[in-house]
């Protein structure tokens, strides 16, 4: 009798799956700590339209021109999740309501603290879409320094220019998802065996 195994082993691999964004601002609770830098020209308040996490959302009414915006507080959360951001990217959702935007508008962003006042360069400002929707955007911000991880405050500033007086809603600003290696083994072969025999007469 002769015996013939054949085996099958089994293979393992591991997936990769997307962790969780770090929020930044929900404006669940208020503006927490966002104002514009010269008031008049902008007016922030908060709002349930627009809102992509949570109820709230912040509703920006800007007569035109370029203006700067956003949280002068020390907000040592958000700056350290910022500096712990392997990603170097900031997303905002940005509402345009029924009707869209009169003109062309984009936005920048800017960091300010014991490093000085430093801004994401112009080439990577971003359009603020002109037709209404929900739109997300993505700002580069591994063109900067910082933020100082030991600096005693932080403030963190985006900006908008365009020609005329429009009314917009920003939620759910956050870093963006990391994919992070998965605890997770998939099988992708099931072990067996199988077994022939052969009788000799």
């Amino acid at each position: 009798m002769k015996l013939h195994a054949f085996v099958l082993v089994a293979g393992l691999a591991v997936l990769a799956v997307p962790a969780s964004a770090t929020l930044l601002y929900s404006f669940e609770t208020g503006l927490q700590g966002w104002a514009p830098i010269n008031s008049g020209a902008v007016n922030l308040t908060q709002s349930t339209i627009g809102a992509t996490e949570g109820t709230h959302s912040m509703q920006v009414n800007w007569s035109g021109g370029f203006q700067w915006y956003g949280d002068a507080t020390n907000n040592f959360a958000v700056r350290d999740a910022l500096v712990n951001d392997p990603n170097k990217e900031i997303l905002f959702d940005v509402t345009v309501p029924d009707g869209g935007l009169a003109g062309w508008s984009n936005a920048l962003l800017a960091m300010n603290d014991s490093l000085g006042w430093r801004q994401v360069d112009n080439s990577k400002q971003l359009d603020i879409p002109q037709t209404a929707g929900t739109y997300t955007l993505a700002f580069d911000i591994s063109g900067i320094t910082g933020p100082n991880p030991t600096g005693t405050w932080f403030q963190l500033f985006f900006s908008v220019n365009g020609p005329t007086t429009e009314t917009y809603y920003i939620d759910n600003i956050r870093t963006a998802p990391v994919p992070e290696p998965a605890s997770l083994t998939v099988l992708v072969a099931g072990a067996g065996l199988l077994i022939r025999r052969r009788r000799s007469r």
